[in-house]
């Protein structure tokens, strides 16, 4: 269990409002048995959930006015996943870069709400605890499945909801095929205001990734234009698993090297990772409030960064079109839900 600490965020019922200043120890406190999640003020850029265990002897003494504190005991991190703050942010997407003949047009995106996201990209254990078949060119229950249409990634959402009593997103009016090959929805419609569990957009995947950076890695570094040095190199194997370009290898088990600072691992390598959002030409030229990108359109959106790809692939901002009835062996996903 989590309990989340906000500063000037409402509370949802159970929740208690309290003053407070901290007498010993970081700005936190300490919860017997669980773990507290504090989070900053969301227009402070150096926000980030900081995760405190039992373990932490801090002190806490109620204060009048000292500020305004929200303990939230109904906040409850789905399981395997992280609390993302995004309400109310600005942040920018994209890149001064042109990719695959695409220029990343750099502009400014804003969440008008928080979500979870899952901490890892979705195994193949996972997978089979809803589906009776691992599709995986490469068999280990702790790597990510691969080999997956976004038809199928968004039926598993879909199990995945029902199974937690949950609204379902994808509403279709028939499957022809199956997860196994090229299954389709037929007369889709995907509704973003229901509380189940759907693929992460775009905006909402850069943000998560990005975890308060505003460089071109989410460890702070810029884009290395070209084959990166060994230093270079060294530095992207610290945070991710990645064997170079287009080596004989294969992915990793999740969670094998250091997360971004929102607590997600394998956000820039590993396997590329399959978005919601109907592929964009004209990258982030429509709808920059809660974008959802493009109403219409014929290839769906991966995030392209894998094990075996260029380091301009492993970026925050490069994007690669996918027919969503095709499958890959680099291609997995994982799950978000909005915060209700």
């Amino acid at each position: 269990m989590r309990i989340y600490l906000h500063n000037q965020i409402a509370a949802k019922s159970p929740g208690h409002n309290l003053s407070f200043e901290i007498t010993s120890g970081p700005a936190g406190a300490r919860i017997q048995n669980d773990t507290l999640i504090w989070a900053r003020p969301h227009n402070d850029i150096q926000t980030k959930a900081v995760q405190i265990t039992a373990t932490d002897s801090w002190a806490i003494e109620p204060r009048s006015g000292i500020g305004n504190f929200t303990i939230n005991a109904d906040m409850t991190e789905p399981a395997g996943m992280r609390f993302i703050p995004s309400k109310d942010t600005t942040f920018q997407m994209g890149s001064w870069w042109t990719v695959n003949s695409e220029y990343m047009n750099p502009h400014d995106a804003r969440l008008t709400y928080d979500f979870f996201i899952d901490t890892t990209e979705i195994t193949q254990q996972h997978f089979e605890k809803y589906f009776p078949i691992n599709p995986s060119s490469v068999k280990n229950p702790l790597m990510p499945v691969t080999d997956i249409s976004w038809f199928a990634a968004a039926l598993f959402c879909n199990k995945r909801s029902a199974a937690e009593g949950l609204e379902v997103v994808y509403e279709y009016d028939q499957i022809l095929g199956s997860v196994a090959d090229s299954c389709k929805m037929v007369n889709l419609t995907i509704h973003y205001d229901r509380d189940g569990y759907r693929l992460p957009v775009e905006a909402e995947w850069e943000f998560a990734y990005r975890a308060r950076s505003s460089n071109d890695y989410y460890w702070s570094h810029n884009f290395y234009n070209g084959y990166p040095t060994t230093q270079e190199r060294s530095t992207i194997e610290t945070y991710e698993y990645w064997e170079g370009i287009h080596m004989n290898s294969q992915q990793s088990i999740v969670a094998s090297k250091l997360p971004n600072n929102f607590g997600l691992y394998d956000m820039a390598a590993n396997v590329g990772e399959i978005i919601n959002d109907y592929y964009n030409y004209s990258y982030g030229t429509i709808d920059l409030i809660d974008p959802k990108g493009p109403v219409t359109g014929t290839d769906r959106t991966m995030r392209f960064g894998n094990y075996s790809e260029y380091p301009v692939w492993l970026t925050a901002w490069a994007h690669f079109p996918i027919s969503p009835t095709s499958t890959n062996s680099i291609r997995g996903f994982r799950c978000m839900r909005v915060r209700r």
